[in-house]
Order: C-alpha cells, then sequence, then structure tokens
C-alpha cells in the first residue's frame, strides 16, 4: 500500500497547536496539503495518510489535515468523506481516534446513526467512552445552539493524551 512519510510530516510540520487548544495550519501547511491533493488526489489518498503514520503520529493533527482537505481538494471534501466513512465502524482504533479528534465534523451527519454508532465504539473500546460522549452531546449541543465547544474537545485529547 502506497505511503508518504516524508510529505505527511512536512504538512504536519505546518499544524500546530493554538493556545486554546485549537489546530491551525499555518501557510507551510497549507501549502503542502496542496502538493498532497495535487500528487494523490486521484489515489485513496485517506489510506495514503494512514500507511505514512508512525507509531509517534500526532492523531490529532491527522484529523485536523483531514478537516484541512475539506477545503482543499476540489470538490470540496466529498471524495474524502466517502473515504473515511466507514472507519468510526472499523476495527480499527487509530482510524477511530482520528474520526474522534476532527474539530469540523461529527463521525455521522445524522444524530441517531451517529448515536448508535459511538455507542459501539464505546463498546469495543472504553478507553475512547470520553470521547465518544462528547460528540454525543456536541451533537445536541451544535443543532441547539449552532456553536461547537471545541475546548471540551481539546480537554479531553490533553487529558488523555490521545
Amino acid at each position: 500500500m502506497k505511503s508518504d512519510v516524508k510529505l505527511i510530516e512536512t504538512i504536519l510540520d505546518g499544524i500546530y497547536y493554538e493556545m486554546t487548544g485549537e489546530l491551525r495550519a499555518n501557510e507551510k501547511g497549507f501549502n503542502q496539503a496542496d502538493i498532497f491533493v495535487d500528487l494523490y488526489f486521484k489515489e485513496n489518498f485517506a489510506e495514503i495518510i494512514f500507511n505514512s503514520l508512525k507509531n509517534d503520529t500526532d492523531l490529532a493533527k491527522i484529523a485536523a489535515l483531514l478537516d484541512i482537505l475539506v477545503w482543499s481538494t476540489p470538490d470540496n471534501g466529498t471524495k474524502l468523506e466517502k473515504l473515511i466513512y466507514d472507519w468510526i465502524i472499523s476495527d480499527n482504533k487509530i482510524k477511530i481516534q482520528i474520526i474522534l479528534l476532527r474539530q469540523d465534523s461529527f463521525p455521522r451527519s445524522e444524530r441517531v446513526e451517529n448515536i448508535k454508532v459511538l455507542e459501539n465504539v464505546k463498546q469495543i473500546f472504553p478507553e475512547l467512552t470520553e470521547l465518544c460522549n462528547y460528540h454525543i452531546d456536541e451533537f445536541d449541543y451544535q443543532k441547539k445552539a449552532g456553536l461547537r465547544r471545541l475546548e471540551l474537545l481539546h480537554h479531553i485529547r490533553e487529558n488523555r493524551k490521545i
């Protein structure tokens, strides 16, 4: 399976934590993400990212990269969402963690399905319960308030060292 460890590392170098814990990309990160899209958009680029992970890769930065790619791909993330749609229901804990660490989207867009999927993740990976509960609660909160409480996500990530 194809990977591009060096390019992914370069992109991640351009993604940084703000004091609030929120992840942002600098110009280097965006430029390298554009290079990645130019090279791999026609392929299963989500798997190329996954196959490029090392043991010490910051999964929150990979989640941020997925969020960046929504805006950086020519189809505004349509292909990306199709490629990673099944990650949350896979038996791969790393893929699930990446989905749970995304700042810009929920594991599923429909409430009932979102809850069902996250309850299943909690059964399989109890150590991810806090992240799953965050997404369940946050889904309803965002629908009601129109806002996300990302500081809660950052707090969970920092306290659990995910």
